[in-house]
């Protein structure tokens, strides 16, 4: 027996509607997830330059303790690179050491840079944690930039 092919009118593909609704939703999509996603990475990295900033200052009262009775104004001695953070996202100095006080600071990089609400930490011997923008003001956002 013969059967006559079966003819079908089936639309293969999408219409232009179609591909322009996907497109808008893909596009609502980017324009929230992206963002989002850059905020969470800004506050990795961010944790990541407290987290070294507390390291320093062990290392600088480990130091002190060892019997030089003095805070170390290198970096160096206290066996720790300038820019220890994966990705060299913040710049860690030591702008005052002596005797009796220390301050630690870490100074965003690159791409991090465009952090400017979090720009600069610092840290010290009595445990002040401070911020700074990039324009240098010193920043009251804590619950963003020092969390507690």
């Amino acid at each position: 027996m013969h059967r006559p092919p079966i003819t079908t009118n089936s639309q293969q593909g999408f219409t232009l509607i179609e591909l322009v609704i996907t497109i808008a939703v893909l596009a609502i999509l980017a324009g929230i997830a992206v963002p989002a996603y850059q905020d969470y990475v800004t506050r990795g990295r961010r944790a990541e330059a407290m987290s070294q900033l507390v390291e320093l200052a062990n290392r600088q009262e480990q130091f002190y303790g060892n019997g030089n009775f003095r805070y170390s104004s290198t970096l160096s001695v206290l066996n720790v690179n300038p820019t220890t953070l994966p990705g060299g996202h913040y710049l860690l100095a030591i702008p005052v050491a002596t005797t009796a006080r220390y301050t630690l600071r870490a100074d965003a990089l690159g791409t991090q840079a465009d952090d400017t609400a979090c720009y600069r930490f610092q840290l010290d011997s009595q445990n002040r944690r401070r911020s700074f923008a990039s324009g240098g003001a010193e920043t009251t956002d804590t619950a963003n930039c020092w969390p507690q």
